[in-house]
Order: structure tokens, then sequence, then C-alpha cells
């Protein structure tokens, strides 16, 4: 029996289309523990446009890179991926339940745009997280500890973390640098022995709001280099040294919350930057409660209270130069009363 040319065209249509649809069947299945490898199963959806999702059990012991969008990996809480994973303008790549560790970086990304959900980041080498190039990462109900370099740093980058905990890396809890912008609510950034909680430089920003940051040496958060910051409801407490630092024209405004038991002052502002409080208790650091210099400002209302820091000669508030300035209303409480500042305005 003769087919026609355009019957055998259908034909091969039809059965390419077939093959096609069972290659890219949904969700793919990973078995690291059995030789499966996930970079494999990411290879296979080349050329594919569709989301792709994947379940991964094991331990996978590889590199990985991800230069398309949507892919969605699901693992099962102890699925781990030893090796560092690299985004290379990746949008829509999203984790649950997924683990990463080893000898670098744990996640690269670069201009890229991913999202973790219930996942740890521990362990690494290198940093936790690098984001540079407009990238953005955003987690949820994570953890980002143990790593030794920093736990995440942002370069040109953003980031929205919820009710995550960063602790105990190795350098900074989280770099915020170069036009970068960090917004964090929920949980806390803690025990980094050698940086700071929170580091911002050259123009960065953040948002904090019921967060903790503290035990870190020498500072819970850094604002320099015309950075700005605005947090609610959060805490500066336990650092080695100082709570808060601004220096270099940067600026916080600092609403609600508390600031106390830093090892030396709660808040030191310097070189042109402003600190803003509200409703605000600075208490019972090691020296005085709040210093500003070289030309700074302290603008502080609605309920503050700054009492019971300890420096020797008990001074609350210091001015260190006629060129530094307070204001202070009525509603501040300052214990005991003394402020050593030109003409402060209360």
């Amino acid at each position: 029996m003769k087919i026609s040319p355009s019957r055998f065209m259908a034909a091969t249509a039809a059965c390419l289309t077939l093959s096609a649809a069972g290659a890219f069947a949904n969700p793919y299945v990973v078995n690291c523990d059995e030789g499966d490898l996930l970079q494999d199963a990411l290879g296979k959806a080349a050329g594919s446009a569709k989301l792709i999702e994947i379940n991964v059990y094991g331990t996978c012991y590889e590199d990985l890179r991800f230069s398309r969008d949507d892919v969605r990996i699901y693992g099962d809480g102890n699925t781990t991926i030893v090796g560092t994973a690299r985004f290379f303008s990746a949008k829509g790549v999203w984790f649950e339940d997924v683990n990463f560790t080893g000898p670098g970086d744990g996640l690269r990304i670069v201009d890229g745009r991913i999202r973790l959900i219930r996942s740890h980041i521990s362990g690494n080498i290198g940093d936790g997280i690098l984001v540079t190039q407009n990238g953005t990462i955003n987690l949820t109900g994570c953890f980002v500890e143990h790593n030794s370099g920093a736990g995440i740093v942002l370069n040109n980058a953003s980031t929205r973390i919820r009710n995550t905990q960063v602790t105990n890396n190795g350098a900074d809890g989280i770099v915020v640098t170069n036009n970068a912008a960090l917004n964090f609510a929920g949980g806390g950034i803690n025990y980094h022995e050698n940086g700071f909680g929170i580091r911002a430089s050259n123009s960065s920003s953040i948002d904090l709001s019921d967060t903790h940051i503290g035990v870190s040496n020498p500072v819970g958060i850094g604002l320099s280099l015309g950075s700005t910051g605005i947090t609610d409801n959060s805490y500066a407490n336990a650092n080695a040294e100082i709570g808060i630092l601004l220096e270099t024209n940067s600026a916080l405004e600092f609403n609600g919350g508390g600031i106390s038991w830093n090892g030396l002052y709660g808040a030191y502002a310097r070189s042109h930057s402003t600190l803003s409080l509200s409703g605000v208790s600075v208490d019972n650091n090691a020296a005085h409660g709040i210093v500003v210099e070289s030309d700074a400002a302290l603008f502080a209302g609605d309920g503050t209270r700054v009492e019971y820091n300890t420096a020797g000669d008990s001074v609350q508030i210091e001015c260190r130069d006629k060129e530094s300035s307070i204001d202070i209303d009525g509603s501040v409480v300052v214990t005991p009363p003394m402020i050593n500042c030109p003409d402060p305005d209360f």
C-alpha cells in the first residue's frame, strides 16, 4: 500500500510529539544515592521552555550549572547537594527542602532569580550564598550557618528573606554592597565571631522588621559610604563592641525594639551620618548609650529611653565635637540624665 507524502509527514509529526512528551514528562525523579545526576535531568529538558519539576533524593556530589528558567526542585529534607550550584541569568528556579554544602560557595547567582524554601546552606568552605549583577534570591524558613566565609553576600543584588536564621558564619552574616538591597523579616542574624551581623556599604540599603541581630564581633549593624536603612521592632543586642555603627554619610531609622547589652556603645554615628530613634530602648551597654562624632546627628522621640549605660562618667549620650548635634523631644527619657553635647535641643 502506498502512503502519500502528506500522510507520512503527519504520522511522523505525531510520533515526534509523543516522543517529546515522554522526554519532557514531569516530574523527573533523581536518586543520587543510586547514581543519578541532577545535572543530567536538567540536560534532558534542554530546548524546552516549559516548567520542569524534579524530585531529588539522597546526596548529590556534583557542581551544578543552571542557565534556563522555570525549574522546581523538591527534596525531602535530607536531600543534599555537595558542590556549588551556579546560576547564570536563570529565572524562576525554586528549591524546597534541599541542603547545600561543599568545598566552595554554596550558591553563586549571576543575574538570576532564585528562591529557597525550608533549605539549609551550611558548611560551605566559601560563602553560603553569593549574588551579583542584579541577581535576586528569596529565602523563606531557611538556615544559613557554619559557612567559612560570609553567610550571604549581595553585590549589586537584592534579597527578600522571611523567617530565616543566619548564624555562626566565619565572616559577616550578611554583606550588602554596591547598590544592593536587603529586606529581612523574622528570624535572626547572630553569632558571628569574626565579622558584622550586617555590613552595608556603597549606597546600599537595608529594611529589617521583627529581626534580632546580635552576638557578633565587633558590630551588629554597620552602614557606611552613603548607605541607608530602616528597622521596625528589631534588636541589636550583645554584640562585642557596638550595636549600631553609622559612617560616611549613612543614615538609619530605628523604630521600636532595642539596642542593649553591647560591649562598648549602643550606637555610634560619625562622619556626616544620621541616626533617628523612635520608641527605642538603648540600655545596659558597657560604655555610652549613644555617641555622635564628626558632624553626625541624632534625632530621638516617641518615648525613646537611653538609660543605665555604664560608662565610668555615666554619660548616656556624648557628642565628641562641636559639629555634631542631637535633637530630642520631651518624650525621651535619659537616666541618669547626663548628656555631653553642646546645647542639646529638648
